[in-house]
């Protein structure tokens, strides 16, 4: 064989070489981002239950924190419920254990061992005017009640969705919020909120496309939106510092 096919040859079986071993670092390193699910898909709702299935009584509290220990929570608010965390899996072995801890009137989730089954947990609590503070994650809100006295939802990267599947909420008297580093709060449902205060800051925005605000005052950083039935808050500008605000007639 002449020099120059063996060369040619060689090359040919590095650069095959090179191709197998650059596919094989992308499958096992993992070269896609990590997604962030939009709560309003329905994507992870769907088969997310079975028969192998871990309920933890909670203590009572009056705010809730909550880690990243999953990319969706779906919490339901329920007067005849008792706090309860629940999670499930394929089979009983793969069922995580949950480290949780409270600090006065906190109750601070820290983490699972394992992820549930679709990478999801629910929650069941009693309503009190309840504060949920979330750290990169999407939670699913529902309510078997007509109206909840207070809510407080804070978030970092962090998404909350008022379902209108399956809950009966109508009325929320206070809500207050707190959004930052492109967060949001979600509704399509026909909700009637009394007043909602407070701020959403660095691309975070709020959506309540069939809801009614009596009254509200809220500070809408830079990049920001606030979205009531047909009406847009918008502040393109990160320097200025705008306040939407409504009075009770």
């Amino acid at each position: 064989m002449k020099t120059s096919n063996i060369i040619l040859t060689a090359f040919c079986i590095l650069f095959i070489a090179y191709i197998f071993g650059i596919a094989a670092e992308i499958r096992f390193r993992g070269e896609k981002k990590e997604r962030f699910f939009d709560p309003n898909s329905q994507e992870l709702q769907v088969g997310c239950s079975s028969n192998f299935r871990k309920d933890i009584p909670l203590p009572s509290f009056k705010i809730l924190k909550i880690k990243k220990i999953s990319q969706v929570g779906n919490i339901t608010f329920s007067a005849q419920a008792s706090n309860t965390f629940s999670v499930f899996a394929e089979s009983e072995i793969e069922l995580p254990e949950l480290e949780y801890h409270v600090s006065g009137d906190t109750l601070i989730i820290d983490r699972m061992n394992k992820p549930g089954l679709c990478n999801q947990f629910k929650m069941e609590l009693v309503e009190s005017k309840t504060k949920i503070i979330v750290d990169t994650m999407s939670i699913n809100l529902y309510s078997t009640l007509d109206s909840l006295k207070g809510l407080e939802l804070k978030g970092m990267n962090a998404s909350f969705h008022f379902s209108g599947n399956g809950t009966n909420l109508k009325v929320i008297d206070s809500l207050l919020v707190d959004l930052k580093y492109d967060s949001s709060i979600y509704s399509h449902s026909v909700i009637s909120i009394k007043h909602v205060a407070g701020e959403i800051q660095n691309n975070s925005r709020i959506e309540l496309w069939n809801s009614k605000v009596e009254s509200g005052q809220v500070q809408i950083g830079g990049n920001s939106t606030i979205t009531i039935d047909a009406n847009h808050y918008n502040n393109p500008d990160p320097s200025v510092q705008l306040i939407y605000q409504k009075i009770k007639p």
